[in-house]
């Protein structure tokens, strides 16, 4: 393998990494029980997978648990479930690409990632992300990890269907979006100003920006934002970034302006 080449596994990352058309497959791995499923052998005859052009090889368990890192202590039968890929990693997006491609829209919104370092973090916030229709994930260069099979398989297929886009300097990103009609709210426990979520009234355009697992919104972020926001809560002072993306996202869904 290659450092630009990623295994991908499990029903739901695969499917959708075969389904998009800017993921180059390489190879496909599936067990005898696998390729006699028939909705999978419905999805792989459609027009737009059959476009592709990779190699598929039947294999055993054993090949796909080594493959997808088998000697863990979790069920890889489970996390497998007898179906992977070897593919490229996607190319990335510039923000300039990314901008370009929602300009038209009257209503976006965009979360960032300041430095958010676990991938099961980052995929579970781009499963979140897709449920919710976001228009993209920002990440920044540093501090962030690379795409992974880790991400892919917590994403759940997210990974595929949700743009991220990779940014060397975060503030300056802001400033580029603010031009472009955005208005910037950071997830912040410390900030002064900060505000209920419940409370405040979110742009037509907004950039919603979580911070490190561990200190949350670097200090220089902390300055540039337009309006630091907070989850209340009882009993506990703050949640896991993921749960933390989960909660806002939902409650922006019903506070549609």
């Amino acid at each position: 393998m290659s450092d630009n080449d990623i295994i991908i596994y499990g029903k739901h990352p695969v499917i959708h990494a075969l389904k998009n058309a800017n993921r180059n497959v390489i190879i496909l791995y599936m067990t005898e029980r696998v390729a006699s499923d028939k909705e999978l052998q419905g999805i792989l005859e459609s027009k737009e997978i059959k476009k592709k052009r990779f190699i598929t090889k039947i294999v055993d368990k054993k090949f796909l648990d080594k493959l997808c890192g088998g000697n863990s202590i979790e069920n890889t039968n489970i996390l497998h479930q007898g179906i992977a890929i070897l593919a490229k990693t996607l190319e990335e997006i510039s923000i300039y690409e990314f901008l370009k491609k929602i300009n038209e829209k009257e209503r976006s919104l965009v979360l960032c990632l300041d430095h958010v370092k676990d991938p099961h973090n980052i995929g579970a916030i781009l499963r979140n992300a897709a449920a919710f229709d976001v228009d993209g994930v920002i990440l920044t260069k540093y501090n962030s990890p690379d795409e992974s099979s880790v991400i892919a398989k917590t994403a759940c297929g997210a990974l595929d269907m949700v743009p991220i886009i990779t940014v060397t300097n975060l503030v300056q990103t802001m400033e580029l979006m603010k031009k472009q009609g955005f208005w910037s709210y950071g997830m912040s426990l410390t900030h002064k100003n900060k505000q209920n979520i419940y409370d405040i009234k979110f742009s037509q355009k907004s950039l919603v920006i979580f911070g490190n697992e561990g200190v949350g919104l670097r200090q220089l972020t902390h300055e540039k934002i337009d309006y630091p926001i907070y989850i209340p809560m009882k009993n506990i002072d703050s949640l896991n970034v993921s749960s933390s993306s989960a909660v806002l996202l939902f409650a922006m869904s019903n506070n549609k302006n």
